[in-house]
């Protein structure tokens, strides 16, 4: 199990439609924790059974308007990645 926090940075429009989809479930992630909420900002934390990076990059790729930020830890893995408009800086590292 990964323990994943999102942080989604864009226009403040863009970020309050992000919130208000279904977007986690297509996802498997559950036990979703909003942290903050702002305008322009959004960061949650959730669970997942496996880090599917090429997912994340279709679900950026549907928000072009948005940047995602994932950090993650599990199975002694610890992982950062930044995906936008379908593109993906992505490092991890084992422990």
């Amino acid at each position: 199990m990964y323990e994943l926090r999102l942080t989604v940075i864009g226009p403040q429009a863009a970020v309050a439609r992000f919130q208000r989809r279904q977007w986690l479930r297509p996802l498997a992630g559950r036990s979703l924790e909003p942290l903050e909420l702002g305008p322009c900002r959004y960061v949650c934390q959730f669970t997942l059974d496996r880090i599917d990076l090429p997912r994340w990059q279709r679900l950026a790729r549907r928000w072009p308007q948005l940047v995602f930020l994932l950090d993650y830890d599990g199975h002694r893995t610890k992982g950062v990645a930044k995906l936008h408009a379908g593109a993906r800086e992505h490092c991890e590292l084992g422990y």
